[in-house]
This record gives C-alpha cells, sequence and structure tokens, in this order.
C-alpha cells in the first residue's frame, strides 16, 4: 500500500507496529490514516479504540483494510476488504485529503 500510494504521490508516514503508528498519526496529524488490521504489538482494533481517547486524531479519517468480517470499534471513513481494488482506494485516499484541505 505504502508503494501505491506514494506512486500516486501521496506523503506516507508508515509503521508496521499499531502503537508506534498511533504515537506517529498523533504527532503528525496526516490527512487520512491508512489502517491494516492486522499489526505487530497493538492490533488496527486496539488502535481504533485508542485513536478515540487521542485528541489530536479527533476529526482524522481512517481507512480500514482487512480481511476480517468482525465488527469495528469507533466510525471509520471506509472498510476496504482485501484483496483491496487499488483504484478504489487511491480514489478514496484522495477524496479525504481534498476534504481535508
Amino acid at each position: 500500500m505504502r508503494a501505491l500510494l506514494v506512486g500516486a504521490g501521496h506523503r506516507v508516514i508508515a509503521s508496521d507496529e499499531g502503537r508506534k503508528a498511533l504515537e506517529l498519526a498523533a504527532a503528525t496529524r496526516p490527512a487520512v490514516v491508512v489502517l491494516d488490521l492486522v499489526t505487530q504489538g497493538m492490533d488496527g482494533w486496539e488502535f481504533l479504540e485508542r485513536r478515540a481517547d487521542e485528541p489530536a486524531l479527533r476529526g482524522v479519517p481512517v481507512i480500514v483494510v482487512t480481511g476480517s468480517n468482525r465488527s469495528l470499534p469507533g466510525p471509520t471513513a471506509a472498510v476496504f476488504r482485501k484483496p483491496v481494488d487499488p483504484r478504489a482506494l487511491l480514489d478514496k485516499v484522495g477524496a479525504l485529503v481534498r476534504s481535508a484541505t
């Protein structure tokens, strides 16, 4: 996903560990978070739960990428089931980035 987003001109800050991703997102306040629910350490479900307690992340939309049918804690901007359609993901990221500016 990183290569796809960078190739489309997006600036990407990435982490494969949930706790670090939460810290990075809070510190940089991105226009959008693309979250795979399967991460090392703290998983994506916990990321979503903790995000609600992080004032810097309120209002930052989250796009979830998952192979799971498990329900998500809290609202998300979109959910993409694996395998992800790259064009659809890029379209959604682009729309959210444009609405944030």
